[in-house]
């Protein structure tokens, strides 16, 4: 099934929602697009949640993270970010709109692989695992031997049973994690705001000599 629709189904049927959610309070284009995405990554989500041990919202949040998306409340509307790459940016921050600019780069140790483990299909439904790992010269690589140590981490997938699913997922957080290596934070008016989480945006000061770089906002 559609993560997208089990996500919409969850949300929105009285069956299995004891509080849902009317149509007036869903952000469907972004659930469309995420639809849509999923039906191009072929991804799907086969799962049995017990929703005695997580809420609705929390069983939502772990089908998006899986499918790499996540829900998002926009004001009284639920809605859904992809991230995905984009070849534009929302808006143009400087001086002009905003203040407080702050840069911070992480130094902490470099996350060199992923254990990711899923329920497999093909093996009849059964817990297994595959690792995403950089090599020594950065390339990402599937199923090799990794150390047990703090330059890797464990990533549940909630509905994933497709191998080449999960080696996805692996591949992308892995290369997001690798690139972002600083954050930036500042200060602008609500109304001057045009962007969502999710979106690209391009930050222009110049007592960081920066400028002309993008980033998302979180």
């Amino acid at each position: 099934t559609n993560p997208a629709a089990v996500i919409l189904y969850l949300l929105t049927d009285q069956y299995a929602n004891p509080s849902p959610l009317s149509d007036d309070e869903i952000v469907w284009d972004e659930f469309e697009a995420f639809y849509e995405y999923c039906e191009d990554h072929d991804f799907q989500c086969n799962a049995y949640i017990s929703s005695e041990d997580y809420s609705i919202e929390d069983i939502c949040g772990f089908i998006a993270e899986s499918n790499l998306a996540q829900i998002r409340h926009a004001g009284r509307k639920v809605g859904i970010t992809i991230d995905a790459a984009v070849n534009h940016y929302t808006q143009l921050f400087t001086p002009r709109n905003a203040w407080n600019f702050s840069v911070q780069r992480s130094f902490s140790q470099d996350i060199r692989y992923f254990r990711i483990k899923y329920i497999d299909a093909s093996i009849g439904y059964e817990e297994t695992e595959r690792t995403v790992s950089l090599d020594t010269e950065g390339n990402i690589v599937f199923d090799a031997p990794v150390p047990d140590d703090e330059s890797g981490t464990e990533i549940n997938l909630v509905g994933v049973t497709d191998p080449a699913h999960a080696a996805y997922v692996g591949r992308q957080r892995l290369r997001s994690i690798s690139r972002q290596k600083r954050t930036f934070t500042w200060t602008s008016d609500v109304e001057g705001i045009l962007c969502v989480p999710g979106d690209v945006v391009l930050l222009e000061h110049n007592q960081f000599s920066i400028g002309l770089g993008e980033g998302r906002i979180k």
